[in-house]
């Protein structure tokens, strides 16, 4: 078994567990690595596990869009409330505006 094979295993056994337990998972994202800390990155995750509660933290900076897409189109993610005084709402209502227009395409 390869390395990547068994990391999956354990992340799917953790968050089925987390579930089962009603416990949410924080998941730190954006800053650090220039690379893979996008909070996209965990889109396949998030709609595997509905169940499973998703608290994203750092706002996923530098990839902020990503995580309000995320927040906005699945109901078992949130931000972290850490960076509360900053105001996404802007770009949580252009992001929105756009999923509503491919929508209707």
């Amino acid at each position: 078994m390869d390395v990547k094979t068994f990391q999956d295993y354990l992340f799917f056994q953790f968050f089925q567990m987390v579930a089962d337990l009603d416990l949410p998972v924080q998941i730190h994202t954006g800053i650090g690595q220039e690379r893979r800390t996008n909070a996209a990155t965990l889109q396949s995750a998030i709609r595997y596990f509905p169940d499973t509660r998703f608290v994203l933290l750092r706002y996923s900076y530098s990839w902020i869009q990503d995580i309000s897409m995320l927040v906005t189109n699945y109901p078992n993610v949130c931000q972290s409330p850490e960076l509360a005084a900053v105001d996404l709402q802007p770009i949580c209502h252009s992001h929105v505006a756009r999923v509503d227009r491919a929508r209707q395409v």
